[in-house]
């Protein structure tokens, strides 16, 4: 799906009341309580580099379409009054802070005035949470008629993007709010985490001069690291059109106070972190005052999405879409994933990959080898997909996850775990060994939810959790009760053709049991259920497909790219790395028991980013030693390497890059030359070219400069 305009022509003469009900992730005009905003229509665009002729550009008279071309850094935030303004940036392009103080930090502030705004494909980069009466990553103080589409909001000082004053008839679309920084502790504000993403209106008496703030949120994401305020809404009419929170992190998701919020087609997971410890989760924190909800046809814990008050719907025409498709489509559409060009022409081809850095692209580890025998990630992978495969076998979950109470839902990548009676459960619960459930049966329900983007084949594994029972049957339906087709433990396996946009029922007819794997194949692909019996190329053999980049770190205790698994413990005690700017703070550590396995495809550089200098680490077997930053650096054709322990240290990130276009060595480094002996090198390692490469010759064998032998 690829779709493009020129902007300038009739994108912006498009109806603004037209129904938005096309989940491709592209809108050609805006709609919702913001439509109507044009911003600079046809201008010629202006290209901008800097912050200052940023400021310069937004604070200019007449009709104006800025793009941003390259990073800018703000040294203070840019406070400007703008009209008729459209501002976009080309794709990968970022607006960061490096500043927590109370006068400098934030990034834009749109100020009293300021009207008929379009704001597409942004990223903002913050310094992190830092309770310091500071500024915001985005703020609208007096704005009215915007639009903001397309952007994504990452670790603000104070909020990502906050809404106050006379601000009003606002949309909000397929935007990502976010955090990967840890939070500073010890701010003037008192708050230690805030992590506290969006606000509209900034006390009891703000509001604009209708006096309710009218802001449509649509296919809005708020992912990991989200602690509160998503938002928190003062004098407020709020409509949530096929959005998703799905923070572990979150203390509550909508904190309102004389508002009113209407939910449609939205998906929520129950933060299992909050549930368990001293602070429980809210959902809907109430702040005082007349406050109302409504939710219609929403995919998460019914418990705690309960209808309160009257709720009217927005006077604007719009469909919605099923919750749980919504959310697959939010996951490859949210942020800023809009390709701009500097002639203004978008497109939206979407993200493959759902990586929470934002320095990393997408990774192209999902890209098939031209070879016949395409090559898949190892059975250790905790979700490994390519454009055509995915598979779940929960080896992500270094520790057990309780699935407990009467009640819960649990979402695992795009999966939604769920127990749905009034019975209390206190023995369910996930592991490296997949989804168990005690005395399950459809009598006491316990099932697997998912909705794929396409038509296609799924296979489950599962297995009874009492070994000598072999007739417990689980199932595969449209629904608890109706299956497409069942399976013994005998048999421990099952498949079925699945429609793309429908939600599907994995589900246990009788018995205790353990779903152990789940593949999804969509149509024209094969299954490979069981990565074990796949084929990997090589690590000397020659490979067409693209190099695998992006970097993964470890945010939220996993990793943020689908081809690395991690067997081992995580902390956030270990000090921070800067990688490529940004600083890092969870880590691996590097421990007896820590195997990470990490599968690349193409020519691809791998660098490991470790704490500590002149340390050793094993890849594939073979001790390497880290550079005098702490890194180390080897090139890889597509297969699988696994890094274990050698001396103690912590792992802060993996980053991929193209090697095809030079390997990053010396080759004068070389001590001999092709044909060298095997008699020669028998007494110890050299470095040698063989086959018009360098590799290492020990022992009468030779091996790649990962260790890997040839």
């Amino acid at each position: 799906m690829k779709k493009s305009l020129l902007l300038g022509l009739t994108a912006f003469a498009l109806s603004a009341s037209s129904a938005f009900a096309a989940p491709t992730g592209y809108k050609s005009s805006a709609f919702g309580y913001g439509a109507g905003a044009t911003g600079g229509g046809s201008a010629t665009p202006t290209l901008v580099t800097t912050a200052s002729e940023l400021e310069s550009a937004l604070g200019a008279s007449g009709s104006k379409v800025i793009i941003i071309t390259k990073d800018i850094t703000v040294s203070n935030h840019i406070s400007v009054q703008a009209t008729n303004k459209t501002l976009m940036a080309v794709k990968g392009v970022k607006l960061i802070s490096n500043q927590q103080n109370k006068d400098k930090s934030g990034i834009l502030y749109f100020k009293k005035g300021s009207s008929n705004i379009i704001l597409r494909n942004l990223t903002f980069v913050g310094p992190g949470a830092y309770d310091c009466d500071g500024w915001d990553n985005l703020c609208f103080d007096g704005v009215t008629k915007a639009w903001v589409d397309h952007c994504d909001f990452q670790d603000g000082c104070d909020g990502n993007f906050d809404n106050k004053g006379l601000t009003d008839n606002i949309t909000i679309s397929w935007c990502r709010f976010h955090y990967l920084k840890s939070p500073k502790s010890g701010g003037s504000g008192g708050t230690d985490d805030h992590r506290f993403s969006n606000l509209v209106g900034s006390s009891s008496s703000d509001k604009p001069s209708d006096g309710k703030f009218s802001i449509t949120w649509a296919y809005c994401w708020w992912d990991s690291g989200c602690v509160e305020r998503m938002t928190r809404c003062r004098n407020a009419n709020l409509h949530f059109l096929n959005c998703a929170w799905t923070s572990n992190d979150a203390h509550y998701f909508v904190g309102p106070e004389n508002a009113t919020a209407l939910f449609d087609g939205c998906y929520f997971i129950t933060p299992s972190k909050r549930v368990s410890s001293s602070k429980n989760f809210i959902f809907y924190q109430n702040y005082g005052g007349s406050n109302a909800c409504k939710f219609n046809s929403c995919s998460g814990p019914s418990s705690y999405m309960v209808n309160s008050g009257s709720v009217s719907t927005p006077s604007y025409s719009y469909s919605t879409q099923n919750a749980d498709a919504a959310y697959s489509d939010i996951k490859s559409y949210c942020g800023a994933t809009l390709t701009v060009s500097t002639s203004g022409s978008i497109s939206e081809s979407g993200s493959s990959s759902s990586s929470s850095s934002s320095s990393s692209s997408s990774s192209s580890s999902s890209s098939s080898s031209s070879s016949s025998s395409s090559s898949s990630s190892s059975s250790s992978s905790s979700s490994s997909s390519s454009s055509s495969t995915t598979t779940w076998n929960f080896s992500q979950f270094s520790s057990t996850v309780t699935l407990a109470g009467s009640n819960y839902t649990y979402s695992y990548n795009g999966l939604t775990l769920v127990g749905n009676t009034t019975s209390s459960y206190t023995s369910d619960y996930v592991s490296k060994n997949g989804f168990h459930c005690n005395g399950a049966s459809t009598s006491s329900i316990r099932y697997i939810k998912y909705t794929p983007s396409s038509n296609g084949t799924l296979t489950v594994k599962f297995k009874s959790n009492n070994t000598s029972d072999n007739n417990r049957t689980s199932a595969i339906g449209t629904a608890v009760g109706s299956p497409i087709v069942t399976a013994t433990c005998s048999q421990g396996t099952m498949s079925a053709s699945l429609s793309s946009g429908k939600t599907y029922y994995i589900y246990f007819v009788s018995g205790g049991q353990t779903i152990t794997s789940i593949t999804f194949a969509a149509s024209g692909s094969s299954s490979s259920s069981s990565s074990s019996s796949s084929s990997s190329s090589s690590s000397s053999s020659s490979s067409s497909s693209s190099a695998t980049t992006g970097l993964c770190t470890f945010t939220n205790s996993k990793p943020s790219m689908s081809n690395v698994s991690v067997t081992g413990n995580y902390s956030t005690s270990k000090g921070s790395v800067k990688i490529n700017g940004t600083s890092y703070s969870t880590c691996v550590k590097m421990e007896s028991s820590t195997s990470i396995k990490v599968t690349v495809s193409g020519s691809t550089k791998v660098k490991l980013y470790f704490d500590t200098a002149s340390k050793k680490v094993k890849v594939n077997g073979s001790s390497v030693t880290t550079d005098s930053s702490g890194a180390w650096t080897g090139n890889f054709t597509s297969g699988t390497l696994t890094i274990t322990k050698g001396d103690s240290m912590n792992l802060f990130g993996i980053e991929f890059s193209n090697a095809s276009n030079g390997l990053d060595i010396d080759f004068f480094d070389a001590t001999a030359i092709n044909g060298v002996s095997a008699e020669a090198s028998a007494e110890g390692s050299q470095k040698v070219i063989k086959d018009g490469k360098l590799v290492i010759s020990k022992g009468g064998k030779f091996y790649n400069l990962a260790g890997q032998e040839l």
